[in-house]
């Protein structure tokens, strides 16, 4: 959060404005500038990613399964977990904001539910 905070330069944002949670995620809602704020610490470089909301026209969490076989029966298993944000403009291509790997973390926490409630945030800032 700190690290989020110092590296946008944003001092105002609110306990509310914001998600940590892995020890190495953090999303922020910058509503002042129309900015969607996220690190992942676990990423090369370490930089924040800054998206313009005023060029996103819809937030929807995404969930990527794979199926496992256990004996007869499959199962399926939440590979990924991210936002997709797709913009106005048709030709330019969504960004993507992984907030769960299965490959970096064993198990989902609570992941789903903050990809939900962030996606309804977003979209309640876009109306």
């Amino acid at each position: 959060m700190e690290q989020l905070k110092s590296e946008t330069q944003v001092s105002h944002l609110k306990s509310g404005d914001f998600d940590t949670w892995r020890e190495a995620y953090c999303i922020g809602l910058d509503q002042k500038n129309g900015q969607l704020l996220f690190l992942n610490s676990l990423e090369k470089g370490n930089q924040v990613q800054k998206i313009d909301l005023r060029q996103v026209r819809l937030c929807r969490p995404i969930r990527n399964f794979r199926e496992m076989k256990v004996g007869k029966e499959k199962r399926q298993i939440i590979q990924k977990v991210s936002l997709k944000l797709d913009h106005y403009d048709e030709q330019s291509k969504p960004v993507t904001i992984e907030i769960y790997d299965e490959e970096r973390s064993d198990y989902m926490i609570n992941e789903w539910d903050l990809a939900q409630a962030w996606s309804q945030k977003i979209n309640n800032l876009k109306n």
